[in-house]
């Protein structure tokens, strides 16, 4: 049977389970920071708010969590032109999700929807997110803005096994 000394055991177990722990720590600073900054303990819950407010309220929350970088990927099809010289035009892939962004270095793909159209992710954005996913990804579908951060956070740690 191996032993090991006092010193090697803490090194090996408390040592990364204590650092574990402040990061969690910090973390939840971080969260009560944004909160502060956004003046927002907004949830999703009444559902008068549009997916555009909604939006805009996670890129506001995103934008003070300093290991990330989120932006709206915008998408769609519309005609330009003329009545004379009109061209079809598709902006983004279909079924792409609203926000993208960087966690960590890992990707993230994130689909909004109001709480009243939970089940209502339709079957090319499920098709984005598991190829998303599979590739390495965190993809969400997230219905309210405070929950967002904790959602990403937990992706990234069962991504990652921590």
């Amino acid at each position: 049977m191996n032993r090991i000394s006092a010193a090697e055991y803490r090194k090996q177990y408390i040592d990364p389970a204590l650092a574990e722990q402040r990061a969690d720590e910090n973390f939840m600073k971080q969260l009560k920071e944004i909160d502060k900054k956004t003046k927002k303990k907004t949830s999703v819950k009444s559902l008068g708010r549009t997916e555009h407010e909604i939006q805009s309220n996670i890129l506001e929350r995103l934008s003070f969590l300093k290991e990330g970088f989120f932006w709206r990927e915008n998408s769609g099809s519309f005609n330009l032109g003329t009545e004379n010289n009109k061209r079809f035009f598709r902006a983004g892939i279909k079924g792409i999700a609203d926000i993208m962004g960087v966690y960590k270095g890992m990707g993230v793909a994130i689909e909004v929807k109001r709480p009243s159209t939970k089940n209502n992710v339709s079957e090319h954005q499920k098709a984005f997110l598991r190829r998303f996913k599979e590739c390495g990804g965190i993809a969400i579908v997230c219905w309210d803005d405070a929950d967002v951060i904790n959602l990403i956070d937990n992706a990234y740690k069962k991504k990652t096994h921590l």
